[in-house]
């Protein structure tokens, strides 16, 4: 009986597959030095974007120009806002903890801000004034709002602080620096309100001397278009009672809710939210904190009410977008490399997410 002895594959075959199977690991292998090198080296990243027109320069984040950007930034256990104007101006609200102001910064310059005109600092708790001087530091700002109150930094001596002090008054260490750039902190009375640009910051509170001190945080109205986001800072139910009565409904409500103190039950009252009815509602918390924040019973209040529901300690740094008739949430790419986090956001120059304020 004759067998068929299998066919030799001729070697132009053999060697196009071993050509093709070089290639893709060479491939396997760039692809991550790539993205290193894209992140860690600047000017790599400006020489490939002049020739590859997708990629765009370093220290850029979001092309936004045109449209109102507002990024929750998530700085663990705390508060930290950036408000990105239209026209470009840069506003912060509250800067998170201390160990996060290294981090925030970098946030800020790796979004394009080279200046703020407004850093506004609720109320002098660490978790939302932590960062305060760094970012003073890091950046020319143009005005300081502030609630007034004294605060204190802490019992040991950090970069905040430039001492060991356990009753180190924020307020005193704030001024100091303040007068030595030649600024002031101001406190803005309730109706106070602040143009940049097409965007108007509307203070609403506090309305009245209250306790705890969370009951003393800024509140801001933010207003773009048909768009509104209210910025509550860790204002609790005696704040939002005192809303309630000084405001009506129509000048409380707001398509976005920064939720007051990070989600804690004590805040974000059933009457409250019914007046505000928020479409969306942020949640800024550090993840496993100890608080247990969010609370459960405040998630399912606004579950109830049909808000979506955004958590920096599940989503990372939240961000959204408005034009003035719709908003978008953006989401960047996260590449985890190890423990380490790297983002890298690539976007389509010839598709841009809002349309030019030109």
């Amino acid at each position: 009986m004759a067998f068929d002895r299998p066919k030799k594959k001729p070697k132009q075959t053999l060697r196009a597959g071993k050509r093709k199977l070089i290639l893709r690991r060479a491939l396997l292998c760039l692809i991550p030095i790539g993205i290193l090198l894209l992140h860690f080296l600047p000017g790599f990243r400006s020489a490939l974007s002049s020739v590859l027109p997708f990629i765009e320069p370093p220290h850029r984040v979001l092309d936004t120009t045109g449209c109102l950007a507002v990024h929750f930034i998530s700085v663990g256990q705390g508060d930290a806002t950036l408000i990105v104007t239209p026209e470009g101006e840069a506003l912060l609200v509250d800067a998170g903890p201390p160990e996060s102001a290294s981090e925030l910064v970098e946030y800020l310059k790796a979004s394009g801000v080279a200046s703020l005109s407004c850093l506004i600092l609720t109320h002098p708790h660490p978790d939302h004034i932590g960062g305060a001087l760094t970012v003073l530091r890091s950046f020319p700002v143009n005005a300081v709002l502030t609630n007034g109150e004294a605060g204190v930094i802490g019992a040991t001596s950090t970069p905040e602080t430039d001492a060991a002090d356990s009753d180190v008054s924020f307020a005193g260490i704030l001024q100091k620096y303040l007068v030595s750039v030649g600024l002031s902190a101001e406190i803005p009375a309730c109706g106070s309100e602040y143009r940049f640009g097409s965007v108007t910051m509307t203070c609403l509170g506090p309305a009245a001397r209250q306790q705890p001190e969370n009951d003393m945080s800024l509140i801001f109205r933010l207003s773009y278009g048909n768009h509104t986001f209210l910025l509550t800072g860790d204002a609790e139910a005696a704040e939002e009672t005192e809303l309630l009565s000084r405001y009506s409904p129509d000048e409380l409500r707001a398509d976005v809710l920064k939720v007051g103190h990070h989600g804690s039950s004590t805040s974000s009252t059933d009457a409250f939210l019914d007046a505000v009815k928020p479409s969306i509602a942020v949640f800024s918390c550090g993840k496993n904190n100890s608080y247990g924040h969010p609370h459960t019973e405040v998630l399912a209040a606004f579950a109830a009410r049909g808000a979506e529901i955004l958590r920096t300690d599940l989503d990372g740094t939240v961000v959204l977008i408005s034009d003035g008739e719709t908003i978008r949430r953006i989401d960047p790419f996260t590449l985890r490399l190890s423990e380490h986090e790297i983002k890298l956001h690539f976007f389509m120059k010839g598709n841009r997410l809002c349309p030019s304020s030109a």
